[in-house]
C-alpha cells in the first residue's frame, strides 16, 4: 500500500529511524528520479536490472558503516 519513498519518510519518523540504511532499487535512473529518492531520506539507490557486484558493494559499505 505504501511505496518506496513513503516507506522510507515514514521510518524516518520514528525513533532510531534515522540510522537505518535504506537503499532504494527502482528501474527509473534519471538524475531526478534518484535525487527524489535521496530527498526522501534514502541512503543509496541501486538501479534495475541489478547488478549483483555493485549490490554487494553497496550492501558491504553499509553494513561496515553499522
Amino acid at each position: 500500500e505504501l511505496d518506496g519513498y513513503e516507506t522510507t519518510k515514514r521510518i524516518r519518523g520514528i525513533e532510531g529511524g534515522e540510522s537505518i540504511p535504506i537503499i532504494g532499487i527502482s528501474a527509473g535512473v534519471s538524475e531526478k528520479e534518484i535525487a527524489k529518492a535521496l530527498s526522501f531520506g534514502m541512503n543509496d539507490f541501486l538501479p534495475k536490472p541489478l547488478n549483483p557486484e555493485v549490490m554487494i558493494k553497496t550492501l558491504i559499505r553499509y553494513i561496515h558503516k553499522a
